[in-house]
């Protein structure tokens, strides 16, 4: 695929119809609602705790969406929820019970998550995992692989052929040589511990001030705000910091999300 958000667009594509549910995270990223929406489908949220998904929130958005349910293994965005094997099995419950649902696993920053991979699509007959190469790799990586049930694969590659085709594979090349190289692997292993280090930091700060902050896993920490023009007075030479409230659905509560400068390795 072109990048994890192609991948998502196709498997929605491929999937539904007009009018479909589709069960998203909240908070979540706001363009995954965004493209939902675009497709002419309605999302269903699922909520999510500042640690782990919530199971109900799982459970209801399943009765109303005909197909796809759309999550975040670990990094979650923007909260650093972790989907850890007691909580997978939990979800692979669940999901064993609506099978018409299409399970999508968007583990985006998989090899720097912070967190070993958890599959919830256990018992699932149709399931799909897409993982991004460019929010690894670099962005100019356009890259990111996507696996699932043979029927979805089928759909998926069908799909493709009547549109670009295939994906680059001079870019294919490139990610697969710097993937299998033994250097590769050791420096996202520090790249990983970098970013929990900073994480942990940056949560252990703001809780000595007082402050509440969220980030189990990922490249940033949540921080609900009293207002968002605060934000504008914090200093942002060595962090992104972004703040709205369209990562959470009908909520007039502030949030800041703060990410980590890239770590020089």
């Amino acid at each position: 695929m072109s990048g994890a958000l192609d991948g998502i667009e196709r498997l929605l594509q491929a999937e539904l119809r007009p009018g479909d549910r589709v069960a998203v995270e909240d908070p979540g990223w706001p363009r995954i609602g965004d493209l939902v929406t675009a497709i002419a489908c309605g999302p269903s949220r699922s909520r999510s705790t500042r640690t782990v998904p919530s199971l109900t929130g799982w459970r209801r958005p399943c009765e109303q969406a005909r197909a796809p349910s759309l999550s975040r293994r670990a990094g979650q965005n923007p909260t650093g929820a972790v989907i850890d094997p007691q909580r997978a099995a939990q979800i692979q419950a669940v999901l064993a019970a609506y099978p018409q649902v299409l399970a999508i696993e968007d583990d985006y920053i998989a090899d720097i998550a912070g967190a070993p991979y958890a599959a919830v699509h256990g018992r699932s007959d149709r399931w799909a995992v897409v993982r991004s190469v460019s929010k690894v790799l670099g962005p100019d990586l356009r890259l990111a692989t996507l696996a699932a049930d043979p029927l979805t694969v089928s759909r998926i590659a069908g799909r493709q052929l009547l549109g670009p085709g295939w994906v680059s594979h001079l870019l294919q090349q490139t990610a697969a040589t710097i993937f299998s190289d033994a250097a590769t692997r050791g420096l996202l292993a520090r790249a990983e511990h970098r970013y929990a280090t900073r994480r942990a930091a940056l949560v252990a700060a703001l809780a000595e001030r007082g402050i509440g902050s969220h980030g189990r896993s990922g490249l940033g920490v949540w921080i609900p705000v009293e207002e968002e023009a605060a934000i504008n007075h914090a200093p942002s030479r060595y962090v992104l910091i972004t703040y709205h409230r369209l990562f959470v659905w009908g909520s007039q509560q502030s949030y800041a999300e703060i990410f980590n400068s890239k770590p020089r390795l």
